[in-house]
């Protein structure tokens, strides 16, 4: 598993665990506390993805078949690319 992924993964483990706030937590990539996320998913069963990225360096990770916490906001796989894109900015995925 490429070291930089596990980083990224590492650090969506360490979100689950003090969502709903994603203060406090830095980039595995340039250490900026700008680390934001977004869960897109069906609202009924809550499962989705994921999408975790640095605010600052635009880097981040993509996670598929995660369940949303209920405390997070989950956009719906219905709502338009344009609120998704708005939402969630293009970042450099890492990959595993």
């Amino acid at each position: 598993m490429n070291k930089n992924f596990r980083k990224w993964l590492d650090l969506a483990v360490r979100l689950r665990d003090q969502l709903p706030d994603a203060s406090g937590l830095a980039c595995p990539h340039c250490g900026a506390e700008s680390v934001d996320y977004q869960y897109v998913g069906n609202i009924g069963t809550r499962i989705g993805f994921l999408d975790v990225w640095c605010g600052k360096c635009l880097t981040g990770i993509h996670l598929s078949r995660v369940e949303a916490p209920q405390t997070v906001e989950l956009l719906s796989f219905d709502c338009s690319l344009d609120v998704i894109s708005a939402r969630i900015p293009e970042f450099r995925q890492i990959s595993p």
